[in-house]
């Protein structure tokens, strides 16, 4: 039997696919169409950082800060704390499940090429639900005016060296004890990774 695929950022999301997609019944690609939209995103916003206009979120502060702008060199360390600050779930981790359902729907959400995202964070992101090497998201946390924020950046705090995953027979290893200091496995986050990482509502 031929394995049905659905197109990330292409097709319709519904609920019988995502659950599809979830428990390896469906598998989730990225087209050559999906891609090359997100270069496109991602492209516009470099052009955009390399105007001396100040850009919410790509080189000035967040929030109350939303009128400061950072220099370059502050761009990552800014995406990296804004991850690190929000990361204050509590309680036992969500299902293995209902952690994959939200890096299928972020992974949708973000294919759709509106974000400025880089591609390798989406193929990131697809390798790890290949693998089922899944984020440890803890049950409670905030919810934010842009969506859940602790439980997202909980999602995207692995691929910084500071969280946990689930791999597969429910092993939980941290990044240092599980692949080594590989800087390949790295995610490098780069202009607005961080904030988009943390936001929308994959999970209420």
């Amino acid at each position: 039997m031929v394995q049905p695929i659905f197109v990330y950022g292409q097709d319709v999301l519904d609920m019988g696919k995502v659950l599809a997609v979830a428990d390896g019944s469906a598998r989730g690609v990225l087209s050559p169409e999906v891609k090359a939209k997100v270069r496109s995103s991602e492209r516009k916003v470099l052009d955009i950082a390399g105007t001396p206009a100040s850009v919410y979120g790509i080189n000035t502060g967040f929030g109350i800060l939303a009128n400061t702008k950072i220099s370059e060199a502050d761009t990552r360390i800014l995406q990296h704390k804004i991850l690190q600050s929000h990361s204050v779930g509590v309680g036992e981790p969500v299902p293995r499940r209902i952690a994959r359902l939200m890096l299928i729907t972020k992974v949708h959400a973000l294919a759709q090429g509106y974000s400025g995202v880089q591609l390798r964070t989406l193929e990131r992101i697809l390798w790890h639900l290949a693998e089922d090497v899944i984020p440890v998201v803890p049950e409670k946390g905030s919810v934010g005016a842009s969506g859940d924020l602790a439980p997202l950046s909980h999602l995207g705090r692995y691929w910084r060296n500071t969280g946990f995953c689930r791999w597969p027979l429910d092993q939980k290893k941290g990044w240092r004890s599980s692949m080594g200091r590989n800087s390949s496995w790295l995610m490098l986050l780069r202009r607005l990774k961080g904030c988009i990482i943390a936001s929308r509502r994959p999970i209420s």
